[in-house]
């Protein structure tokens, strides 16, 4: 199933190279994916990121459907 995935510039080049050319934003998943998922497919499962599906909170254990729409966003702190 197709999904839009939107990834923060500086998440971004921590995708590997090879997963960046599945067809720009738009990636193909298989069915039951979990967000989850997703993120362990870019290699990003271990960092703290924000997500956004749909316009609403993200949460990693949400499966995604035909025509899902995930912004990542690395959690920023400071101070």
């Amino acid at each position: 199933m197709m999904i839009e995935i939107q990834v923060a510039s500086i998440l971004h080049k921590k995708v590997p190279q090879s997963d960046k050319d599945l067809g720009g934003d738009m990636w193909d998943v298989p069915e039951e994916t979990s967000v989850a998922g997703v993120l362990e497919m870019m290699k990003l499962a271990n960092l703290p990121v924000i997500l956004i599906l749909n316009d609403s909170q993200g949460d990693k254990d949400t499966i995604l459907k035909e025509d899902d729409v995930l912004k990542i966003f690395s959690a920023v702190s400071g101070g």
